[in-house]
């Protein structure tokens, strides 16, 4: 009998060719250390799923074979055996997954259930992706079409991979991402059969990768890293750490830096050229809104204080006018533009009648939109208190020492550098209370400690062996399997150790009391 430990890696996404890169290179490593590979790529089976949404790249006849050939072509290319998903589907099962959609009322949908399989609520995520939208409309037939392929699609998958799972009993499962249509059905099947996954992601920095165990990527899996957060708020950063980050922070503020593509489409002003543009007395107070684009939220089971985030912006526009308050309000360019992936054209339409309904208000009350010319860090710049619905420019903001109102669950809320609404009904009470006080240096101290923490303990791993011309693409970085060896490069070592030897995917402190004390000091220094 063999010790090896079994590694199920279910890919049905590899056409997406950087992650796959990304994660065929840990299989291979993997391997390398003594584990046993199993490989699944879908090979055709799915009506519907993520490689071709609606919004963005909506499917045609040749896409199940073109992906085929994508996916066979990498795995071929690096030199990694694999098998198709269908061999495990049972020719009948077929007949009853289409005869299963076909007598579920569109009603039930949301929740429809197959045994204990919970498909409507596994392929949601899906679905609000697929169409770019907040709102799930079961009264639109393509909404209907596309609900009923891909819940059809999820059930097949389920009775493939469960007898996958039954058949190979692997120790371990690694997928990408986890929470979209069959690799939400993976993830819940492996933790059904008390079966640690290990899913991956890009991470926040340029090339590296994003780890989580047992849990998909979504806007949930923020918790987590608030609690482990609790063992490192108390770490002063050192001088180095100090300089990593405001270098990152700089960089992303010019569009570099990131392993995703930058929303900062237009060229910088700066804040003293926003205030003329905008004819803003030198001292004026600004408050400034920072939508975020919900759709990707939308599938969560997130805390919200107000019931849209259209509400929380009327709220807000409501206390501005009262208090003759100048407000910015920041349309989210992913919402919809030139740089947006796909289009929330739902979102655009309400922002536009946000916006009619307010035009008197146009002196006061100043709309961005995505494609404006407004710079989001020159906004930033001018701005007294920021106000998010979650979005990451909450803490860029707080790492400027600006003061920062936090209006939704995001993965700063309830932090010490940012005032969080609890309650809607101290909204006005909050705002007014933030903007009296100051402690630029201590808001700043807490905030970069926080996002050091963020981005470069708990969501980025370096991965060298995949270099990322733009974020859409990886080129190979070794040229042998030699490269990849226990010893050769101290960051897939430690991938490998979090999913062989369950190390922890964020580490713990190990600075001495002596070196604490010291960095207080310096990082005191560093920040006068």
């Amino acid at each position: 009998m063999s010790n090896k430990i079994k590694v199920l890696c279910y890919s049905p996404y590899n056409a997406w060719e950087l992650h796959g890169m990304w994660e065929i290179t840990i299989l291979h490593a993997l391997q390398l250390r003594g584990s046993e590979i199993k490989h699944v790529l879908c090979n055709g089976v799915f009506k519907a799923c993520d490689m071709y949404w609606d919004a963005t790249r909506p499917r045609h006849a040749m896409s199940c074979t073109e992906c085929q050939a994508q996916t066979s072509s990498l795995s071929a290319r690096m030199g990694m055996p694999f098998e198709g998903l269908s061999k495990y589907i049972n020719t009948d099962e077929y007949q009853l997954s289409y005869d299963y959609i076909k007598k579920l009322g569109i009603a039930e949908y949301k929740t429809a259930k197959f045994g204990n399989w919970e498909i409507g609520e596994w392929v949601k995520a899906s679905l609000h992706r697929h169409f770019r939208t907040d709102e799930i409309d079961l009264s639109d037939n393509r909404v209907i079409e596309v609900y009923a392929n891909y819940i059809e699609s999820a059930l097949l998958a389920a009775h493939g991979l469960s007898r996958i799972i039954k058949e190979y009993n692997p120790d371990i499962m690694l997928l990408f991402n986890g929470s979209q249509s069959s690799c939400r059905v993976a993830l819940e099947l492996a933790k059904e059969k008390n079966i640690d996954t290990y899913l991956h992601e890009r991470g926040f920095i340029h090339e590296s990768i994003w780890l989580l165990k047992n849990q998909a990527f979504e806007f949930d899996s923020n918790r987590k890293y608030k609690e482990v957060w609790n063992k490192w708020k108390n770490i002063p950063l050192t001088q180095s750490e100090l300089v990593v980050i405001t270098n990152y922070l700089d960089q992303i503020k010019n569009g570099m830096g990131q392993n995703w593509k930058s929303y900062s489409v237009n060229e910088r002003l700066g804040g003293k050229n926003i205030r003329k543009l905008y004819n803003l007395n030198e001292n004026e107070k600004i408050w400034s809104i920072f939508t975020s684009s919900t759709d990707e939220m939308a599938s969560s089971d997130s805390k919200y204080i107000f019931d849209t985030q259209i509400d929380w912006i009327e709220e807000t526009i409501r206390l501005a006018i009262k208090h003759n308050q100048k407000l910015f309000i920041r349309i989210h360019p992913n919402t919809g533009g030139k740089v947006s992936t796909g289009v929330n054209s739902g979102a655009l339409i309400t922002f536009n009648k946000t916006i009619e309904k307010y035009i008197c208000y146009r002196n006061l009350i100043h709309f961005i939109l995505p494609d404006d010319e407004v710079n989001s860090y020159d906004l930033m710049e001018i701005t007294d208190i920021g106000i998010t619905y979650g979005s990451t420019v909450g803490l860029e903001m707080a790492c400027m020492g600006k003061k920062v109102v936090v209006c939704t669950e995001a993965f700063y809320d309830n932090l010490s550098f940012v005032w969080t609404l609890r309650n809607k009904q101290k909204y006005e009470d909050l705002l007014l209370f933030a903007a009296r006080l100051e402690d630029a240096m201590e808001t700043k101290r807490q905030s970069l400690r926080f996002a050091y923490y963020y981005i470069f303990r708990a969501t980025s791993i370096p991965f060298p062996y995949v270099k990322m011309p733009d974020p859409h693409n990886g080129i190979l970085n070794y040229t042998t399997l030699d490269d990849l060896l226990p010893g050769k490069e101290k960051n897939l070592d430690r991938i490998c150790n979090i999913i062989l030897n369950n190390e922890e995917i964020i580490p713990t402190s190990q600075y001495s009391e002596e070196e604490i004390e010291k960095n207080k000091i310096l990082e005191s220094k560093y920040l006068l």
